[in-house]
């Protein structure tokens, strides 16, 4: 019986990373409901009476309530599957059955599945970046020509990408890469699916980091920097803490080597390079689009009720550069309300993840990790606003967060 129930879980999950690759493509955009439907089967009904479910579910009802209010032509517009899908790939997240996992599979697990909401749209780009000449080609791999006013591009011929869209799933695949790389052993297990993953999702971040310092994307290469800080002052400070016990001081001094080697080998390396430049050549903290915030927040009071996405905030710009303030900008202060509440509770539920003693470090690192690269580009970018299927990954990864603590007294070890 248990063997049955283990075998159902691996068909349930692997089917579930089809239909996220497919997700991930862009090719349905116009026909999102083919995904949607099978992606409902995978629900358990009992998740919806969660609380986070249901705030989620009141927060895009009241953005496409409103929305319509405003526009009745995107109840027939591939957006208002875009709102469909956020709330039914949440449901999906909750209902992952993650009790029938052993511990030793249960990292591999959750790293597949998080791969896969990168791999996708990643083997996209690369796709168009070596393969693909044309503008409309472009548009239907989910590339989108860029603004006249677009700071830095990639060009493709006459094609050329959106640098900030891509940047949120680049961002993902660079960290991916580098957790991987730095908990392999937690992942690989006697497991070859591990090594091939490790292998896959390392060729990825390389790529993603190469296209990125291309269109000079600061943060992306701020967010793998720290991620690479973090690890490496944490072996540091081990090591350092060993030697000192031990009264080792030659010890000591190689660990504050080390530490001063990698400052200095970062800086060089990376001078020359495009995204480097900018992080050095002004104040990121002195950035225009934190300006936006205040006149986007006015405009979401002038027009409580939604409708202030056509204020400037700016000269030229409409966007407040910031998820939250957007959504209020755009759909009034009951969404902006939830939208809040709901990402509050996120932060809440990563604070319970952290202290669970039977959750693995390396788990524990990934969502740490991810989450503060979520919340920065949430800060910056109008997520919701600019790429609703971004979003719905963000709103996955949540769930798989949420799933977890609901099912860490049940999971079963080896």
């Amino acid at each position: 019986m248990q063997f049955i129930i283990f075998r159902y879980t691996i068909i349930y999950i692997s089917t579930l990373l089809i239909l996220l690759s497919l997700i991930g493509t862009r090719l349905f955009d116009y026909s999102l409901w083919i995904i949607i439907i099978p992606l409902i089967f995978f629900i358990d009904l009992k998740k919806l009476k969660d609380i986070s479910f249901v705030i989620l579910s009141l927060m895009i009802i009241s953005i496409y309530i409103i929305w319509y209010h405003l526009d009745p032509s995107i109840i027939y517009n591939f957006r208002f599957l875009h709102g469909i899908l956020i709330i039914v790939i949440y449901a999906v997240s909750l209902s992952i059955p993650l009790n029938n996992i052993s511990k030793n599979n249960l990292s591999l697990i959750i790293t597949l599945i998080i791969f896969m909401t990168i791999f996708s749209y990643i083997l996209s780009i690369m796709y168009s970046y070596f393969f693909i000449h044309q503008d409309k080609i472009l548009n239907s791999w989910g590339m989108h020509v860029c603004f006249e006013n677009e700071y830095h591009r990639l060009h493709i011929n006459k094609g050329r990408l959106i640098s900030t869209v891509i940047a949120y799933f680049l961002t993902f695949s660079v960290i991916f890469a580098s957790i991987v790389l730095i908990g392999y052993r937690s992942i690989v297990r006697q497991n070859y699916l591990g090594y091939i993953l490790i292998a896959i999702a390392v060729i990825f971040g390389l790529f993603s980091l190469y296209v990125a310092d291309l269109m000079g994307r600061r943060t992306v290469l701020i967010l793998f920097l720290l991620t690479w800080i973090y690890f490496i002052l944490k072996i540091v400070i081990k090591l350092f803490i060993s030697a000192l016990k031990q009264k080792n001081y030659l010890q000591i001094i190689s660990a504050i080597l080390i530490i001063l080697i990698g400052i200095v080998m970062a800086y060089y390396l990376n001078i020359d390079s495009p995204a480097m430049k900018r992080i050095l050549s002004g104040n990121i903290f002195n950035d225009h689009r934190f300006s936006y915030w205040f006149p986007g927040i006015k405009a979401m009071i002038q027009y409580p009720l939604g409708g202030g996405h056509s204020i400037f905030v700016a000269k030229g710009m409409k966007l407040a550069h910031n998820t939250w303030i957007d959504i209020g900008k755009d759909f009034g202060v009951i969404p902006f309300i939830f939208s809040i509440t709901w990402f509050l509770m996120q932060i809440y539920y990563i604070i319970i993840l952290i202290k669970l003693k039977n959750i693995e470090l390396y788990i524990k690192e990934m969502v740490i990790i991810f989450s503060v690269a979520i919340f920065a580009i949430l800060s910056i970018e109008p997520v919701f606003t600019s790429d609703k299927i971004f979003f719905a990954f963000v709103v996955f990864f949540f769930g798989i967060v949420k799933n977890l603590i609901n099912f860490n007294l049940n999971i079963k070890y080896n």
